[in-house]
């Protein structure tokens, strides 16, 4: 389920202890959290799935993604206006039906896996892309898996010792 309240935190959390946000139909996923400030902070903490349409999250503050996003038939859309967006290690984005997946922070990305045979966008206005996959998945796996990537960082694209590892055709 949804935890939705303006907490001392200002924090927008969709929580573990439900179901997560699942449409069955042909609707859109669209969450936001966000004023005119930097404080609004939206946490996924739980599933995200769309049978049927697109995902757009927005948050003026952290986007902090703690479990995986699917979508069947759209795109994927994280954007954190004027902070981080930040993938726990394994955790997913996908779109299975080729849908575009954008990542845009007005800070940093920690980057996990992001997969679609459509187009991806990773973009950190005024920060760095990094890889936060783990020593397990040291075999080289792809963070990012598309038909074409942009990646467009001020500060840096990966580490020398964790670069960002990719697939695209």
């Amino acid at each position: 389920g949804i935890l939705a309240s303006k907490l001392p935190q200002n924090k927008f959390t969709v929580d573990s202890a439900g179901t997560g946000v699942i449409t069955t139909g042909s609707g859109n996923i669209t969450l936001r959290a966000n004023d005119t400030g930097t404080d609004k902070v939206l946490y996924i903490n739980d599933v995200i799935t769309a049978l049927g349409g697109a995902v757009s999250l927005t948050a003026d503050g952290n986007v902090n993604q703690t479990e995986n996003i699917t979508t069947s038939t759209g795109s994927i859309s994280l954007t954190s206006t004027n902070a981080n967006i930040i993938m726990t290690d394994t955790k997913k984005s996908q779109s299975t039906s080729g849908g575009d997946i954008t990542y845009s922070a007005g800070n940093s990305i920690q980057l996990s896996l992001l997969n679609t045979s459509g187009n991806v966008n990773v973009t950190a206005t005024n920060g760095s892309i990094t890889d936060v996959l783990s020593t397990v998945l040291l075999t080289e796996s792809a963070n990012i898996l598309g038909n074409a990537l942009s990646l467009t960082a001020k500060t840096g694209i990966g580490t020398s010792s964790a670069d960002i590892d990719t697939t695209v055709s």
